[in-house]
């Protein structure tokens, strides 16, 4: 279950309605953030891993078939995401999903939410 806040390799930053607060002295806030997210299609037993700063629009794109990627595969599943403050570091994640050895933990996430619904790692 998401509790609010974002974890970075710096510390944790709490989450103020859409907004990401900055870590630095003078309290700056972000209006963007940048989502990872990974998807269990259904119909294939697949896992997708994509990036937006906007999940909400880009799952309500998936649902209505609107991504070429996952249209044949619908339904689909959010299973697990994770909020980054730059787009360059979200993409990073995203490689690493996409790698070998990120492979192997979405397998761990897609596991632990197949048997308790969890998407904790």
């Amino acid at each position: 279950m998401f509790d609010g806040n974002v974890r970075t390799r710096e510390r944790f930053l709490p989450i103020i309605g859409s907004e990401r607060v900055h870590p630095s002295e003078e309290g700056v806030y972000f209006s963007v953030m940048y989502y990872l997210y990974i998807l269990f299609c259904h119909k294939t037993n697949t896992l997708y891993v994509g990036q937006s700063n906007n999940l909400e629009k880009r799952l309500l794109k998936y649902k209505m078939g609107e991504v070429r990627s996952t249209k044949n595969k619908l339904p689909v599943s959010l299973i697990y995401f994770e909020i980054y403050p730059t787009r360059s570091e979200v993409m990073k994640r995203e490689q690493f999903f996409k790698s070998l050895v990120g492979s192997k933990v979405k397998n761990k996430i897609l596991k632990r939410f197949s048997t308790d619904g969890s998407s904790k790692l």
